[in-house]
Formats: structure tokens, sequence, C-alpha cells
């Protein structure tokens, strides 16, 4: 008792107790006014601390932001590792932590906004917490799965997907106020435990991380050629246009270029601003441009491959096959829709996901009845795609789109065919194109 008291007394207590009410104000500020809103004076106030001991603690929001996302997801994994321990077998072990996650976030509403919704629009200041909340979730699904009996029952990149598609579900539900989202569990579970397949655990891939610096994993990329700096004066008015898009492309690709404006991009294609605005939309209007013609050049490539199959199992698979191909041949356009979008936080929370529910709409259009996940399959579908597509772009593996697809078909087929035969179905249709040996992500 004695030492309780003394914990009670010293500088550590003291100091946990304080970040914990900067961490529950700036959520509580968050929630109330978003982010872009949320200032240190407020912060402050809410908790009831003053300034100087927010930066003793903290060096800015963004700082903050890390440690509410640590807090948070710490209390979620004490939660679901509680439910997985109280009993036996793994399917229901994982029932229960489902049903444990999904109570956590109902219960913190407030906090599991703030890093699933939040997190895609606070742009590059919170974009390394939104890669940590997802190594963390994924991790926590490797170890599920490893402690499977029989091994790793599934494709290795299972788990990234599903953390995609579940993050995905939780932001759109955040977003509704992030009620009755118990009752999703048990079709979670049942979406979870569908991907287990003998065979795609054969799919041959070698996972890697993508790169973590900002620059790498937000767009910045190596290959983006030198920023153009002449005049206009000599081209024609057909060309103006391509040239005012390919400066902005530049620019957003560009390294410190994460606080674009008009007047920016206008000075560089050697424009007015006023005519970048009436002409051409501004920033946001030639990016909402950019971003429609890919998705729309995408569900051209996507219809041309399911027109090739003679089932629909093959047209889902020939259809996202040649999708990768036609990603993998514009890579600044991809980087750019898939990456650097969210920098944008006005086009974020609207468009991040457009490509990959391109990707899912088309290829659910003629599928059979749902066998799992009958409740939210269509949205974890296009997380799941989303965030298997960022981070091969992100990791800068344009060459191994194609075999990434094969993994992506697998996800798409497994809720509807479930996980042996969705993966039968991918090498019965390899074999018959004599394709041999599909590439590895390497």
């Amino acid at each position: 008792m004695s030492d309780d008291r003394g914990y009670l007394g010293s500088p550590e207590f003291k100091e946990q107790r304080q970040r914990e009410r900067l961490c529950t104000a700036f959520v509580r500020s968050v929630s109330d006014r978003g982010y872009e809103a949320t200032t240190v004076a407020r912060v402050a106030e809410l908790s009831g601390c003053s300034e100087q001991t927010f930066h003793r603690y903290y060096e800015d929001l963004g700082d903050l932001f890390r440690d509410t996302c640590s807090h948070t997801l710490q209390e979620s994994r004490s939660a679901t590792v509680s439910a997985w321990l109280t009993v036996h077998g793994w399917s229901e072990r994982l029932r229960r932590s489902c049903e444990a996650l999904l109570r956590h976030v109902e219960e913190h509403p407030d906090a599991a906004k703030a890093v699933l919704v939040t997190s895609l629009t606070g742009g590059i200041e919170v974009a390394e917490h939104v890669r940590e909340t997802v190594a963390f979730h994924e991790r926590a699904l490797v170890t599920a799965f490893q402690l499977h009996p029989t091994g790793f029952p599934t494709s290795r990149l299972t788990p990234r997907a599903l953390t995609g598609g579940v993050r995905h579900v939780l932001y759109l539900k955040m977003r509704e106020g992030g009620r009755r989202l118990s009752p999703l569990a048990e079709d979670l579970h049942r979406w979870i435990e569908c991907h287990r397949s003998a065979a795609a655990a054969r799919l041959p891939i070698v996972q890697r991380e993508p790169c973590t610096s900002h620059e790498a994993a937000f767009g910045a990329s190596r290959s983006a050629p030198p920023l153009p700096r002449r005049s206009l004066s000599g081209f024609d008015r057909t060309d103006e246009r391509a040239y005012v898009i390919e400066t902005l492309m530049q620019l957003m690709l560009q390294e410190r270029r994460d606080t674009l404006d008009d007047a920016t991009v206008a000075r560089f294609a050697g424009i007015s601003t006023a005519r970048f605005l009436a002409e051409y939309g501004g920033l946001l209007g030639c990016l909402e441009q950019l971003l429609e013609r890919h998705v729309e050049e995408a569900g051209t490539a996507l219809a041309a491959g399911a027109a090739r199959g003679r089932s629909w199992p093959e047209s889902v698979r020939l259809a996202v096959l040649e999708c990768m191909r036609h990603l993998a041949s514009q890579p600044r356009l991809t980087r750019l829709a898939l990456l650097r979008l969210s920098l944008v936080p006005e086009l974020a929370s609207a468009r991040h996901a457009a490509l990959p529910q391109r990707i899912v709409s088309c290829a659910l259009d003629q599928a059979p009845p749902l066998r799992h996940g009958r409740s939210f399959v269509a949205e974890a579908l296009v997380g799941a795609v989303g965030e298997l597509l960022a981070w091969a772009v992100a990791g800068e593996m344009f060459d191994r789109l194609p075999a990434l697809g094969e993994h992506i078909a697998f996800f798409l087929l497994a809720p509807y065919l479930g996980g042996e035969a969705a993966a039968a179905s991918i090498v019965a249709s390899a074999a018959t194109q004599g394709l041999g040996r599909r590439p590895s992500l390497l």
C-alpha cells in the first residue's frame, strides 16, 4: 500500500496523468472542431494544463497526435488480447477478439474518430501516425494467423488486406456517428476467417516493407523529373492545358510541395492566378480532373480484362490483372491518386478510395450471393484493395503490380467462393493461359 501511495505522488505518475489529460483534450477538440481548427492553446485549455506543460511533453500537435494514437491503440490491444485469452479454440478466440475490438471503438467514438477519420485528412503531419496505426493492427493479425493450428493458412498479404478493409469500414461507420458497431462482429469474424486457404498460402510472394520516410512513402519519387521553368508564350492554346496539368503533377510529386496553393501552381505554369482559377478550376479542380481521368481509364482496362473471362472468377482475375498493368504503365498518376492526394485534406476524405472503389465495383458486378461478411464486405474490399495498392506504390513496386493482382483477385473472390475455391480458381485461370510461373513481389 505504501508503494502505491508513493507512486501516486511521484513525478512519473503526475506526468502520466498530464499526458492522458492532454490526449483526452486533443480528442475532444478534434471531435468538436476538426483537426485543422485544433490549436495548442485549445488543447491546453480543455486539459486544465498550461501551454508550458504541453511543450514540456510535446513538440507540437503532430507529436501529441502520435501519443494519442499510441494510447488508443494500447487500450484497443488490451481489450482484444484479453478477449482472446478468455476462451479456447482459434475460431472462437478470433470471434471474441472481433467483438472486443468493435465494442471498444463503439465505447470510445471520439478517440476512434480521431485515429480513423482525422488520420485521412490531416496531411503529412499525421502521415506517419497512419502508418503506425496500420502496422499495429497488421502485426496483431499476423500473430493471430501464426497461432492457427495449421500454421499460417493464407496469403502473406492477408493481414495487410484485412487491416485496410477493417479500417475502411470503421472509417465509414465513424463518419456516420460510430453507433451500432457490435452487431457487425459476427460478419467481421466470418470475413476474416474465409481467407484461410492452403492454396493461397502458396501464391508466390516475398513481402517487404514500404519506404518509411515521409517523402518516399508519400510520393516524392526518385523518378520525378525537374520542374520546368519556362514560359508558355511559345505554346498553342491546346498545349497549355496539358502543360498546366503536367506542372501541377510535378509539383505534387516533388519534395516539400505539401502546402501547394493556387498562386504557386499558376506561377510555375506561367499563367496568372486569376486565369488558373477561372479556366482550370484551381488546384482542387485540376486534381479532381486528374483523378477522374485516371479512374475512368482504369475502368476501361477493367472492362477489357473482364470481357475475356469465361466465368465470373476468371473475369475478376483478368479484370484485375489488366487494371494492374494499366496502373503500372502510369506510375506518376497512380502515385498521385493513391498517395499524394492524402496530403490534400479537401480531397482526401471524399476521393481517397475512388480507384479501389472502381476495381471492387467492376469485380462484383456479376458476383454470386455472398457467403461471408454480408453486412459490410463491399466496403471492406475497397479498403483491402486500397491498402495493398498503396503499399506497392509506396514501395516503388510498379513492375510487380501484375503479381499483386493475383492476390487482389483472391481477396475479391474469397467472400463469395470461400478461400480454397477462390485460390483454386486463380491457379486454374493462370494455367489455362499458359502463363507459367508468375513473378513474385520482391
